[in-house]
């Protein structure tokens, strides 16, 4: 029962800590995106009306 501790605890933080970094910085990813998205799409706009 102590070797399946010793291997379970740690996997259990580490996916814990993935969990957290994940949620700190999904607004972050999530605004990259549509910023990047924003970009595409004037440009699309931008390169409909000059033609």
């Amino acid at each position: 029962m102590k070797n399946v501790s010793r291997v379970i605890m740690p996997l259990i933080g580490v996916i814990l800590i993935l969990g957290g970094l994940y949620l700190v910085l999904k607004p972050k990813i999530d605004a990259y995106f549509i910023h990047q998205d924003n970009v595409k799409k004037i440009e699309q706009y931008e390169n409909s009306t000059n033609h």
